[in-house]
């Protein structure tokens, strides 16, 4: 009989299985074949859009709000030599030409009502375009206005909105960038001629507000006025309706930033924070580069400072595509441009630019946060302002030192190196400064920079050998030890003090990782490494006595650092008494009263971590969970709803407690608001990202995946959990590509070689008919049993494994995938994984000994969707025994609510069993939880198989088909041969659904 997917797993997809993020989206998936497609680029909405051509050049200017350049803020343009270009005008600035046609100055922003002449007005706040509400404006320039906006589409979460009046390939570049120095893009949308470029909002603190701030800090103090420190208060700047250079009313904006004691820190004139802060946009850059995009307009006000605390490029409006042979527009902002990229605008795009363009940007910005000045005057206006400006940058370059003494020799040497007039002089890449700037923060000599000062080389060298020193400082103590006694005393406390400290920051450094390991099911390995840690960090407090907070190593940190350890600590031993929990169902009966008993010690434990008023709810619903087991007795009633729960603590917990049971329904909401109130808890974004995962919602998930990557930058599972995406949406070239990212950050990540292999293999499969790619589909078959074999050293399952190497191996080593079969077979199944694998292999000759293992499955994981799945597709297909699979597809519904195509099994066994009303309920829920193609074909089966009752219920099941392969569906052999379409297939309409689809399958 042919195998079904209406219920059941193959070979490859049970490979894919039991893992982390996708898991379950594996499961019951219609066999699509692999299609070749596009690379993905940002989605673009038109409604109601006409064709347009490319426009001859084109840039925005956005720049966040600045004051510190209020005439040479707006980048200068140029056009490109290529072809017909449009008619230029004199820019105010510089006399350069730039472009012509409607600007948003022409654009009416009065509150008339009106338009103005060009019969155009540019947004305000409270207007809705393409679902964006406009909140607040966060800046403006020549071409765009970014704004504060909520997306109405997904659940209201704000994100920064750029609108520009003619289309750019600004989103298209930086779809190609994926960095954390980086921003992203979301989307790009269209919605009458204007383009909408969705972007995260991750913070609207630039650095030209640092600039600004520390200028209006530094007048304020030289004009005598008293302040409360080097920080001002919070404060809006100015009145929200400013007033344009026209006479007319400005859009409501945002309240300006300036420093506070709870902000940023004041990075301007710190050396150390400036050389931190420029590594890492040299990291950004060199991303950038080693893709052939040149940024071209490095400034204070394109650097973000996000609410993390990390610096971000943005703006590549008028970014250089090195592999395009064209290029839209040259130009920059005046201050920051290098010597060849002013020659490049006096002569219309005729000079070269490269890398060494950008890093002389870098350079001057970074000589003005150093200095809070700019390293060649403005100049002044008119024809011969480029020839002024490149004449000045012929000149030595003034001094850092003299105007910030703090800024040290080596500093001095790097930004010198950066502004040498010459690109040869210069850092020749981006990772090449990268070195010097790391070097000179681990206390290293520089490697490309010449550097001057022996003093600053020698006070490097002994940072870096302490030892000596503090040798001679134990002498000198020992000697005065009865006079110093006190002094050496208050030293070893406060040594005590930051060893304290630094204990409690590498427990909140590993929450993130932890909580991730702790929460997500289907990966052994995490969760056993998220055990051990958190095992580790339990023991070193003694968390396991009530008085551990009494201990000298916590007594020693603050109140407030207590009360966030407390909660840290807390928050694990919650989470690994829900791990401990969980196992109690796979154990012998006599093991299970024991474990229950360590879950139950570590929630009480992890009570007593809050003050009694605060703690978080979840913990008494795990509380009452486990006390029957143990003999205890837990009151719920007064305990609020889990939607209910407030706090980004007690939110994340119940969002935990949910996903550790597949309710991911209730878990989207709660962690949807909690990223809301915190975008920065990469833990719960990347939560969030896997319940949308899980519930078939890939688009939504793969932004949170991005969010979550940029949050976690060290942790492949966002990278992991978008190839799993990309391989259900078959698109195995990109899957590939994340797969392989991934495995960059963790090399020992034994799922990720597992699925990338199965990824080649599936690569090998597509283009085998074809005998020009027989070298290229053999190379494939090869790197997969390299990748399989990767898995099997690194503790991947080694019965799953032999059998799918041979299977690859068959291609080309019919030997050797003889040798891993017989392998394999000689092998005793241990595992869960083990019996899945044997139990699908044997379906066919040995249905009864196949539906055993999987009853072994099961028992060893009394939760596996898989193994449940694959008992009900032998009951109902192999042993005819459809009261049997019913009460399996009711467990798998029962274990995972939220799982779209468990509800969608359990449906089809109910139409075959004559339960109509019973059958329809349980698929249109499964229709509330996913519209995945699958989901949508199993649909159309079940009112196949109802229509024999009521006849109306065939035409649903036609529209429902033609859904299914217009949102992707591709199996033509099902619809020529399922039996669930036996009602339809006699009709006409069926017979024009399957002619249509098989002329698009062609």
């Amino acid at each position: 009989m042919r195998p079904r997917a209406r219920y059941r797993l193959s070979l490859l997809q049970i490979a894919q299985s039991l893992q982390s993020p996708g898991s379950c989206r594996f499961l019951c998936r219609t066999q699509n074949r692999y299609r070749s497609r596009s690379a993905v680029h940002p989605t673009r909405i038109l409604p109601n859009a006409e064709p347009r051509g490319e426009p001859a050049f084109e840039s925005d200017g956005t720049d966040l709000p600045t004051a510190h350049l209020p005439a040479a803020a707006p980048p200068v343009l140029t056009p490109a030599p290529r072809g017909s270009v449009g008619p230029l005008f004199v820019s105010s600035f510089s006399g350069a030409p730039s472009l012509s046609g409607s600007l948003w100055s022409d654009w009416d922003d009065s509150d008339r009502g009106g338009l103005s002449a060009g019969g155009r007005r540019p947004p305000r706040v409270g207007d809705t375009l393409c679902g964006f509400e406009l909140v607040g404006e966060l800046g403006r320039g020549a071409f765009a206005r970014v704004y504060l906006a909520r997306q109405q589409a997904l659940a209201g979460r704000e994100v920064a909105l750029k609108v520009t009046q003619r289309p750019t390939h600004e989103a298209e570049r930086l779809a190609r960038l994926q960095h954390t120095n980086i921003v992203p893009v979301y989307s790009v949308h269209a919605d009458q001629g204007v383009q909408l470029i969705c972007m995260p909002f991750l913070g609207k603190v630039t650095i030209a507000d640092l600039l600004r701030a520390h200028r209006a800090d530094r007048s304020s103090r030289g004009a005598g006025r008293k302040t409360s420190g080097t920080r001002a208060a919070r404060t809006t700047v100015g009145d929200n309706r400013g007033s344009g250079s026209d006479g007319r009313t400005a859009a409501p904006r945002l309240p300006a930033w300036t420093w506070a004691a709870d902000g940023p820190p004041p990075i301007v004139g710190d050396p150390r924070a400036v050389v931190h802060a420029l590594a890492q946009l040299a990291a950004g850059l060199s991303h950038a580069h080693q893709r052939r995009i040149l940024h071209l307009d490095i400034k204070p006000a394109n650097v973000l400072l996000a609410d993390t605390g990390e610096p971000m490029l943005l703006d590549f409006n008028l970014a250089f595509d090195a592999t395009r042979p064209d290029r839209d527009v040259v130009g920059g902002t005046m201050p920051y441009m290098a010597p060849e990229q002013l020659h490049n605008m006096r002569t219309r795009g005729t000079g070269a630019l490269d890398d060494r363009t950008d890093l002389y940007g870098l350079g001057a910005m970074a000589f003005e946060m150093l200095t809070g000045e700019l390293p060649f005057a403005s100049g002044t206006r008119g024809p011969k302002v480029i020839e002024e400006q490149l004449a000045a940058r012929l000149r030595p370059l003034p001094s850092l030192r003299a105007r910030n003494p703090e800024v040290s020799p080596a500093v001095e040497a790097i930004v010198h190196k950066l502004l040498a007039p010459a690109p040869a002089d210069r850092y020749q890449t981006a990772n090449e400064l990268c070195a010097d700037l790391d070097r000179h923060l681990n206390d290293l000599p520089l490697a490309y920079a010449r550097e001057s000062s022996a003093a600053e080389r020698f006070g490097k060298w002994r940072r870096r050998n302490p030892g000596l020193v503090v040798r001679l400082m134990v002498a000198c103590l020992i000697g005065l030890a009865l006079g110093l006694g006190g002094a050496v005393h208050q030293r070893a406390e406060g040594n005590a003090r930051a060893g304290a400290v630094e204990q409690a920051r590498a427990a909140r450094a590993a929450l993130d990782a932890a909580r991730l390991d702790l929460t997500l099911v289907g990966d052994p390995s995490a969760t056993a490494r998220g055990v051990k840690r958190t095992e580790e960090l339990v023991a070193a407090y003694g968390c396991d006595v009530p008085e551990w907070q009494s201990r000298p190593g916590v007594r020693r940190l603050t109140e407030a650092e207590r009360a966030t350890l407390a909660g840290d600590l807390g928050e694990l031993m919650f989470l690994l008494a829900q791990v401990k929990w969980s196992e109690t169902d796979a154990l012998p009966e006599s093991e299970r009263r024991q474990r229950a008993e360590d879950a139950w010690k570590l929630n009480r434990a992890a009570r007593d971590c809050f003050v009694p008023d605060e703690v978080p709810p979840a913990i008494e619903r795990q509380a009452a969970l486990i006390a029957p087991r143990v003999g205890e007795e837990v009151r719920t009633a007064d305990l609020p709803a889990p939607l209910a729960v407030s706090g980004t603590r007690g939110a994340f917990l119940e969002a935990a407690f949910a996903l550790r049971v597949g309710r991911y329904a209730t878990a989207v909401p709660l962690l949807e608001a909690l990223v809301g109130e915190q975008p920065a808890h990469g833990a719960a974004q990347f939560c969030l990202a896997y319940s949308l995962h899980q519930q078939g919602h890939y688009a939504r998930a793969l932004e949170r995946y991005d969010v979550a990557r940029a949050l976690l930058p060290k942790d492949p599972r966002p990278l992991f959990g978008r190839g799993l995406i990309y391989g259900l949406r078959t698109k195995p070239e990109l899957a590939e590509a994340e797969f392989t990212k991934a495995l960059a950050l963790d090399p020992g990540h034994a799922e990720s070689y597992r699925n990338r292999g199965l990824v080649r293999f599936r690569l090998a499969k597509r283009d085998e008919p074809f005998a020009s790619k027989a070298a290229a589909v053999r190379a494939k078959f090869e790197e997969s049993v390299a990748d399989y074999t990767a898995a099997l050293d690194r503790g991947s399952s080694e019965f799953q494994l032999l059998l799918l190497r041979a299977t690859s191996r068959q291609a080309f080593d019919p030997a050797g995938a003889t040798a891993d079969r017989t392998a394999a077979q000689a092998l005793e199944p241990k595992t869960e994984m083990d019996y899945l694998v044997r139990g699908w292999g044997r379906r066919d000759e040995d249905p009864k000994g196949a539906l055993a293992d999987l009853r072994k499955a099961a028992a060893l994981n009394p939760r596996s969707v898989v193994a449940l799945q694959n008992q009900a597709h032998i009951l109902a297909d192999r042993l005819k025994d459809p009261a049997g699979a019913l009460v399996v597809t009711k467990r798998v519904v029962e274990l995972s609510p939220d799982f779209a195509p468990g509800r969608a099994g359990h449906a089809i066994i109910l139409a075959r069993l004559g339960r109509r009303t019973d059958a329809h309920k349980e698929i249109e829920q499964a229709r509330l939880l996913s519209n995945d193609a699958a989901v949508l074909y199993q649909a159309a089966c079940v009112y196949s198989l109802t229509s024999v009752e009521e006849p109306a219920d065939r035409l649903e099941a036609l529209k429902l088909l033609r859904r299914a392969i217009r949102e992707g569906f591709t199996g033509l052999n099902q619809l020529a041969a399922d039996p669930d379409l036996i009602p339809l297939r006699t009709q006409p309409e069926f017979q024009a659904v399957y002619s249509a689809a098989e002329n698009l399958f062609r």
